[in-house]
């Protein structure tokens, strides 16, 4: 099994088996989050064996991120910025994007805009 995430931030899952944690799953993310080469990928992949799903499946922080858009569980590899695209873009902790600004700037008085300025290298 493959759960493809959206969040900024790995997730860890403790999960239980007759009320007794057998083990934790790590579901990856950094999604948004620019990495070492100073690449930012919209979407990451994490693959989980069919029996961790199971347990995985009935987490309840697990169902809530899954029904918020930003787990998607698919049985096949595929590339995880193609899957991305129709999933929830970002959460909440996701670094601002000159985009961002600029949509927020539209919505205040001039005076209160923020300006961004960008380092080029």
């Amino acid at each position: 099994m493959y759960v493809f995430s959206t969040l900024s931030n790995d997730n860890a899952y403790p999960l239980y088996k007759d009320g007794v944690k057998v083990k934790t799953v790590l579901v990856n993310g950094k999604a948004n989050i620019a990495n070492k080469n100073l690449i930012t990928f919209k979407g990451v992949m994490t693959n989980v064996s069919n029996e961790d799903y199971a347990l995985l499946k009935e987490d309840e922080n697990f169902k809530k991120q899954v029904d918020a858009g930003f787990f998607s569980v698919e049985t096949k590899e595929a590339e995880a910025e193609k899957v991305a695209k129709d999933m929830t873009k970002k959460d909440k902790s996701a670094p601002l994007t000159k985009k961002d600004i600029d949509d927020e700037n539209k919505k205040l008085d001039e005076a209160d805009q923020v300006e961004v300025k960008v380092n080029k290298v």
